[in-house]
């Protein structure tokens, strides 16, 4: 029998983002070890501006249909000026599907504070899934330490033990807000790095994007429209077959934990190196951090992965 876990979903929404909030979701209606009570959406400028992020999340939701609330939150890093990524989003941030004007709104509580109170007066134990950078979980954890001991785990996007993407060394969301990130490590909370090594193999590919578009499904058609655009920037750009679903990854591994392997291992950021900032330091011979260890995926079942995509945007009626 499935068990439930009370989650709240941070992102950034980005296409990746989009897919991650409507597998969350649609957990509900799968049959894997664990069903997400997602206790509200919260927002952090990165793909985009905030006010963009947080539009795009109201598209979602209000296409799929999700009744959810929508938190907006920090509009810049801790301590640094905002890099996004518009050549990868597009300028909206959630290029490619045509979607209609927005009727809600986003909630006038800010997310930090939603954050707080939420994890403060939960009955259970809460997970972070944090898919962008890590700003305004930092930032509730510095305000209110007492929430500590009420977060089950901390699962993130974000990353990588070898390369970056964003530059040599550093994975994006990390590299937006490293010293968010480099906070929340130094914690003694139970965290799971989802980092390039698993999520670059967790590819779709152009006959997979054919396979949602074609479904009876218009939740499922509108992601496999959104694919098609992020995955023509990686085969012009990136010289990819396809492209990566980094985020859904991190939500699937909750799900269903045996998608991932992983091992301990201290982590560190980089905060200042001249061509290392942003980079995620694993400590594999393990003699030289003294930070508390992160479990880092290294290893993904593929397979498992993209039919549990394939099963929740197809799902949606």
């Amino acid at each position: 029998m499935a068990k439930t876990k009370k989650v709240i979903l941070d992102c950034d929404p980005g296409h990746d983002d989009a897919i991650g909030i409507l597998l969350g979701f649609a957990s509900q209606d799968l049959n894997y070890l664990y069903k997400l009570d997602i206790l509200g959406i919260t927002i952090v400028a990165g793909n985009q501006t905030l006010e963009k992020t947080v539009n795009n999340a109201l598209k979602i939701v209000e296409y799929a249909n999700i009744d959810t609330k929508i938190y907006p939150g920090y509009a810049q890093p801790l301590i640094r000026d905002l890099e996004i990524a518009p050549e990868v989003h597009g300028e909206t941030g959630l290029d490619g599907p045509e979607f209609p004007g927005i009727s809600g709104s986003p909630e006038k509580k800010h997310a930090v504070s939603f954050m707080i109170d939420t994890i403060r007066e939960s009955q259970d134990k809460v997970t972070v899934i944090t898919t962008g950078p890590m700003t305004n979980l930092a930032a509730a954890m510095i305000g209110a330490p007492d929430i500590i001991d009420n977060i089950e785990e901390i699962v993130f996007m974000g990353g990588s033990a070898y390369t970056g993407n964003w530059t040599p060394a550093a994975e994006f969301n990390i590299l937006v807000d490293p010293e968010a990130v480099q906070f929340i490590m130094k914690s003694d909370l139970k965290k799971k790095m989802v980092g390039l090594e698993v999520t670059r193999k967790a590819m779709f590919y152009p006959k997979d994007i054919n396979n949602l578009k074609s479904d009876r499904s218009s939740v499922a058609r509108m992601a496999g429209e959104l694919l098609e655009y992020f995955v023509q920037f990686h085969i012009n750009e990136k010289g990819m077959p396809g492209c990566p679903l980094h985020d859904p990854l991190a939500v699937a591994s909750i799900i269903n934990p045996d998608i991932l392997k992983t091992e301990p291992y201290s982590v560190n950021i980089e905060c200042g190196g001249q061509y290392t900032t942003g980079r995620t330091v694993v400590d594999f011979d393990g003699d030289s951090f003294d930070t508390p260890v992160t479990d880092v995926a290294l290893d993904v079942d593929v397979k498992a992965f993209k039919e549990m995509i394939f099963e929740a945007l197809k799902s949606y009626r």
